[in-house]
């Protein structure tokens, strides 16, 4: 029996992945530069917002590769950057369009 698509901690990552992307959007819509974020502050994001919502999650509980992946498909004009071993999500320039 497969009950991962009522799995109620996977319906709540589901449910801040969608306020991420909301909050990234915003963030490059509303600031005068392009933002860059970072995979690790953003996994540290998910997992704080995880555990405010009642469900026992810390950084190393999520999938960087797939979080990343989700994020560069879910935000139009995202790209990834890597600095060294930090892997940084960014705009494509000229996209402020397409975002909105």
């Amino acid at each position: 029996m497969d009950n991962n698509k009522s799995d109620p901690c996977r319906l709540t990552y589901g449910s801040v992945i969608t306020e991420m992307v909301q909050y990234m959007q915003d963030v490059y819509m509303y600031n005068s530069t392009a933002p860059v974020f970072t995979l690790s502050e953003l996994t540290k994001l998910v997992a704080e917002c995880m555990t405010s919502l009642d469900v026992t999650y810390d950084d190393q509980s999520v999938n960087r590769t797939r979080l990343k992946e989700q994020l560069l498909e879910l935000i139009s004009g995202s790209r990834e950057d890597k600095r060294g071993r930090e892997v940084l999500l960014t705009f494509e320039p000229d996209v402020g369009l397409s975002v909105q």
